[in-house]
């Protein structure tokens, strides 16, 4: 679950998608989509300023955003935490200089704020998912009125052709953290569900999604906003700490790791383990991690889900170029 501004062209690379919760531009009053970041890398619109001039200019904003999140009362959605959230995100997707990275996120003070500020990104994640779902399970609100959906679709459908381009059973999957607003598991039925009617795909497409979440208020949203749409045959729902006993780990297909499960890496290192050491063999492992500014947002479990010691076998990693937030790594269990 990822927030950003919403996607207005979808005529990107097939192997780019978003889950988004975003917050946008379009929703908050700012005069322009592109964030003043995107234009501070030149002197009087000619000279180009070095990595370490720009590394400077960005750690102070990044400071700037930092310190207005940190010191609200509430990091509920309103214009200004809008606002502050669509400059952090717009700073980390226009800046993929991997050396510009580097000298950012080894700056002493950045590195200080970063674990205070993912946690208050995935506070103001979950707040949005909340408000959104709120509204989606009463009759006054449906699906395409939530300005984010085709982020979700356009992550879904990155994941979805990543799984069957690896051959994947997607039978029976886990979606771990999956949050107040379960969209990816609902887009994964729908989207799963068109390909096999259009004979793209064979066998019966998705037949049940466990979404596992820690939280019961976003277990109890979710449940009514399943039965709204018809799925709730399809999408069983558990309110339990992903390394609590769950005999579905054993069962499952693919099981996916939301990005915001764990608040550093040695507690996603615990839930990699628990998981993988339960799985089938054969079994698919799905992660979202970050990579370069991104992982400002959120931490960066590549290396993580690559060790040799989880037993898995390395299938693919997709490390977006654009707007995307998100990485996705795939591995098999041996």
């Amino acid at each position: 679950m990822n927030y950003y501004p919403p996607t207005t062209n979808t005529n990107t690379s097939t192997t780019v998608g978003i889950e988004t919760n975003g917050f946008s531009t379009k929703n908050v009053t700012t005069t322009s989509n592109v964030s003043p970041l995107k234009k501070s890398n030149k002197i009087n619109n000619n000279t180009i300023l070095p990595s370490s001039t720009l590394g400077q200019i960005l750690i102070n904003e990044i400071k700037r955003i930092y310190h207005g999140l940190a010191s609200s009362r509430s990091l509920e959605p309103s214009d200004s935490i809008n606002t502050l959230f669509t400059e952090l995100v717009n700073l980390c997707i226009s800046h993929r200089d991997p050396n510009l990275a580097r000298i950012v996120l080894k700056d002493p003070k950045i590195q200080k704020l970063t674990p205070h500020l993912r946690s208050l990104c995935a506070t103001g994640e979950y707040l949005l998912e909340r408000q959104w779902a709120n509204k989606l399970i009463t009759p006054l609100y449906d699906i395409p009125e939530f300005t984010y959906a085709n982020n979700y679709k356009l992550l879904v459908r990155l994941e979805l052709h990543a799984l069957l381009g690896i051959g994947a059973n997607l039978s029976h999957m886990i979606f771990i953290g999956s949050g107040p607003l379960p969209l990816s598991s609902m887009e994964f039925i729908w989207q799963s569900s068109n390909r096999n009617n259009n004979k793209e795909t064979e066998g019966g497409g998705i037949q049940r999604i466990d979404n596992i979440d820690k939280s019961q208020e976003a277990i109890d949203v979710s449940k009514k906003l399943a039965i709204k749409y018809g799925l709730q045959d399809k999408m069983k729902f558990y309110a339990q700490d992903a390394l609590e006993e769950f005999q579905g780990y054993e069962k499952a297909d693919v099981i996916m790791l939301g990005a915001l499960v764990g608040s550093n890496n040695q507690e996603k290192k615990e839930f990699l383990c628990h998981i993988t050491n339960k799985m089938k063999s054969g079994a698919i492992l799905m992660v979202r991690s970050s990579n370069c500014l991104r992982e400002l947002l959120y931490s960066n479990t590549c290396q993580l889900v690559l060790e040799d010691n989880n037993g898995l076998e390395p299938l693919a990693e997709i490390h977006p170029q654009n707007e995307v937030v998100n990485s996705v790594i795939l591995a098999q269990k041996i």
